[in-house]
């Protein structure tokens, strides 16, 4: 992302453990290493233009915000409660275009191929 992206600030938020790779890049900011808040945190969901990651507490913030969001879910856990919430939409049926929860497991190649995709048609800023 740092060469393909470098005009992208990426918000790291959370506590998963980071390769030193992606420590390392130029672009791309560890917020527990800025010593901020969940609030914070929270804002900078609210007010990036675009949102990737898991359906975890924080991603309620995009999920009811009109601003695109990739997010991953593992095809196999909750299976039964997507389906029912879902069914085999990627969106709920109150999300706007480019908001989708993507029933795949959160793999490298994936979320990039997703990220170009929304990329290309939203043209983030």
């Amino acid at each position: 992302c740092e060469k393909n992206y470098p005009e992208i600030i990426f918000f790291l938020i959370g506590n998963d453990i980071l390769t030193e790779k992606i420590k390392s890049l130029s672009n791309a900011i560890i917020t527990k290493n800025k010593n901020l808040n969940i609030l914070q945190d929270l804002s900078l969901i609210e007010f990036s233009d675009l949102f990737m990651g898991i359906t975890s507490g924080p991603f309620q913030i995009a999920l009811f915000n009109k601003n695109p969001y990739l997010v991953f879910k593992d095809p196999d856990y909750h299976k039964e409660k997507m389906d029912l919430e879902i069914g085999l939409s990627n969106q709920f049926i109150f999300s706007s275009n480019n908001q989708f929860i993507f029933r795949e497991k959160d793999v490298f190649e994936i979320i990039l191929e997703k990220f170009k995709k929304i990329y290309d048609e939203v043209k983030l800023k």
